[in-house]
Formats: structure tokens, C-alpha cells, sequence
């Protein structure tokens, strides 16, 4: 398995933090890494999902689910961050601030219509969206082609007027796919740009904290543990029983600064 590039790389300072920080800081900082970790494989896996959906114009159905999951899967981490990125003990004067907040809002109108998904079936309005909502976007395969656009709807279709393509005049299209947009009823998030304002959130933290805290000594973080498990029964394969003597040697592998 290849090594993706992350949008936090090894040698981020977001992953080496420094000693001075409190506990709750580490925490919080914690929290808002493995929240861009997960968007950042979340939003890979879907766009490269739906390049393939669109390529081979909808027959790899069982790809639908799949891109659905990784979309709301960014809504929620987009409404975690909204709530940590304030928080982050670093100047938060960079515009890039502002604009995150501001964009990661609809993320949470969108969260919110969704959470009462039961209560709204009561709704006519409600009714007339899939479950799941829908998912519009646009491919353009090399700089200078023409670009296409899908839309993909969750589950049954009562009224297919209500539902409509990007309209990608005005947008400068990033190849091979962009203005990925997750709809349900009238809210909307384009789930593409606000990946680019984690981007730019991203970068203004590792400044900060490389200005404020460079000089300092620095946490390992990220243990993992493996645990080898044989029995003195001395077989493969044979279960453990109650009574049984287990002899266990452990490995540990520790990310160092």
C-alpha cells in the first residue's frame, strides 16, 4: 500500500507537539490532527469513488453507499473542527480563520437537517429530498478539456425537476474533479472548497506553531502496540481454554520527535 500525502505530513509540527503545552492542549490538538487526518482520507477515497462512478457512467453502483459514507463523514469532521479550531492555542488573526468558520457554518446547518431525519418525514417539504440527500460534481480529465458533471440522488426519486446539475460557469475547475457538493433539501455544503479552507487552516497552525514554539522539546505521540499470543499447548490454531497458561511478549513501536 502506497503512502498517501497527507495534508499533514510526518514532519508537520502538528504531530511533535511541544512539552509546554498543558494536557488539555495536547488533547485539543490531538483532536484537531486526527480530525484533518480523517477528512483528508475520507475526502481521497470520494473523489477518487466518484471519478470512477463517473467514468464508467454509474455501473459501479456499489460505489454509491461508499461515497455517501466518506461525504457525511467530512460533515461531521467539518462540525468537529468548527468547534476545536477556535480553541487552538496559537493567534488565530490570519483571515484563514474567519473564512473556515464562516464556510464549515453550512456544514453545520446541513449536519443539523440531518440529525432530524425522522422527525422530518412528517414534512411535505422534507419528502420531496432523498434520505441521504445527493451528491453533484464536476470532472475535467486535463486542463483544457471539456469538464462534466454528475449527480448522483440517494435512494428513490419522487420528482426528478427537483433536482439539478452544477452549473461550473464562473468556478475555476481543478482536474480531475472539483465543486464536489453534498445537497439535502435546501442546504448545501461544496464539500471540495472546504477541504481547500482546511488546507489554508492547516498551514497558518504550522507557521504558528513553529514561530511560537519551535525552540522547544518536543511529545512522541502515536504508540502502537503489538501483542504476540501463544499457548503452551505449543499448536497452531488451538483455542485458549479456561486454565489454559498464556505466555505473552510484547512489542512497542513509538513515534519519536
Amino acid at each position: 500500500m502506497s503512502k498517501p500525502q497527507m495534508i499533514i505530513s510526518d514532519a508537520s509540527p502538528l504531530r511533535t507537539l511541544p512539552q509546554s503545552l498543558s494536557e488539555a492542549h495536547i488533547l485539543l490538538m490531538d483532536g484537531v490532527r486526527y480530525s484533518v487526518d480523517m477528512m483528508d482520507f475520507a475526502y481521497s477515497r470520494l473523489a477518487q469513488s466518484l471519478l470512477i462512478i463517473g467514468q464508467t457512467n454509474g455501473a459501479e453502483r456499489h460505489l454509491f453507499s461508499l461515497v455517501f459514507q466518506d461525504a457525511w463523514s467530512l460533515v461531521d469532521s467539518i462540525e468537529r473542527l468548527r468547534k476545536l479550531i477556535p480553541r487552538v492555542p496559537i493567534k488565530k488573526t490570519d483571515p484563514a480563520f474567519e473564512l473556515f468558520l464562516r464556510k464549515a457554518s453550512e456544514a453545520t446547518e446541513l449536519r443539523h437537517s440531518m440529525q432530524h431525519m425522522d422527525n422530518d418525514l412528517r414534512d411535505p417539504e422534507r419528502l420531496k429530498s432523498p434520505m441521504w440527500g445527493t451528491l453533484r460534481w464536476v470532472t475535467a480529465p486535463r486542463a483544457n478539456q471539456n469538464a462534466q458533471g454528475f449527480l448522483l440522488v440517494s435512494g428513490s426519486i419522487f420528482d426528478v425537476s427537483e433536482h439539478s446539475f452544477i452549473n461550473p460557469v464562473g468556478h475555476v475547475i481543478r482536474v480531475p474533479l472539483d465543486l464536489v457538493t453534498l445537497n439535502l433539501g435546501t442546504q448545501e455544503v461544496n464539500l471540495s472548497e472546504q477541504m481547500r479552507k482546511i488546507v489554508d487552516v492547516v498551514r497558518v497552525m504550522e507557521r504558528e506553531f513553529v514561530e511560537r514554539y519551535g525552540n522547544e522539546t518536543k511529545r512522541g505521540a502515536d504508540v502502537f502496540v503489538g501483542v504476540d499470543y501463544s499457548t503452551v499447548l505449543g499448536a497452531d490454531g488451538v483455542s485458549l481454554e479456561a486454565g489454559d497458561k498464556l505466555t505473552i511478549s510484547m512489542k512497542i513501536s513509538k513515534k519519536n520527535p
